[in-house]
């Protein structure tokens, strides 16, 4: 079993953005990280490629730990 962190951003829009990164991430790399201390926009690095949402478009965000037993998973992350 690993584990995981589950973040869940809101945008205004009403549609959810969720994204799941292992807990051993260094903290500069983690999106709750980011969107502390960004100021602008959050530009999130995902596999092959770059997603960047504007501060201006977020309502809310949230952080939960998750343990994941599936064996699959870690092609996802």
């Amino acid at each position: 079993m690993k584990e995981y962190i589950l973040n869940t951003i809101v945008l205004k829009t009403g549609d959810s953005i969720e994204i799941v990164e292992p807990s051993t991430l260094p903290m500069k790399d983690r999106v709750m990280y980011k969107l502390q201390h960004e100021q602008d926009r959050v530009v999130i690095v995902r596999g092959n490629g770059k997603m960047v949402i504007p501060m201006d478009n977020i309502m809310f965000s949230s952080s939960i730990p998750l343990d994941i037993i599936h064996e699959d998973f870690d092609d996802e992350v």
